[in-house]
């Protein structure tokens, strides 16, 4: 299992007069860098961070101790 904080990016889009913006939530790595190994696996976000599974039994068996 892999621990990434969480840090909050705001995108701000004009089109003409128009301004929408949109939040992100996305996890950074011990050197500040987007990690790319997370997004097809097992995860979970509690208290800030993003919990990252290496495979299927450990996410399963960290469910069963803290649900």
């Amino acid at each position: 299992m892999n621990t990434y904080t969480l840090i909050t990016i705001e995108e701000t889009t004009i089109n003409g007069i128009s301004i929408s913006g949109t939040v992100y939530q996305v996890p950074i790595d011990q050197n500040g860098d987007i990690p790319t190994n997370y997004l097809a696996k097992n995860r979970v976000i509690k208290n800030g961070e993003m919990l990252v599974f290496d495979t299927e039994q450990e996410y399963r068996d960290w469910l069963q101790q803290n649900t």
